[in-house]
């Protein structure tokens, strides 16, 4: 049995460290969305900007990991309230 898309790609993510080209574009990539997280926490007037940048990044990265595993769009959709609760975004 020839495995799903689904986990040649999750494979392939997780080992992207072993293909230079694209672990050079994933981690320059990786850092501009981490300088934009910055800034926009610095326009919001917080008191460490990066390091809520850094915790909502790490909140996405996991969102992400596990709605692609396991497609379950209640929790995506609970954390989602929970993160725009937690901001004043609503």
């Amino acid at each position: 049995m020839l495995p799903s898309r689904r986990s040649l790609i999750l494979n392939l993510s997780v080992q992207v460290h072993h293909f230079e080209f694209i672990h050079h574009v994933a981690l320059r990539k990786a850092k501009r969305y981490r300088v934009l997280r910055t800034d926009l926490f610095e326009q919001m007037g917080y008191h460490d900007p990066k390091g809520e940048a850094l915790l909502v990044g790490a909140l996405l990265e996991g969102m992400g990991m596990q709605y692609y595993v396991l497609k379950d769009e209640d929790y995506l959709e609970e954390v989602g309230q929970s993160i725009f609760a937690k901001y004043n975004l609503t």
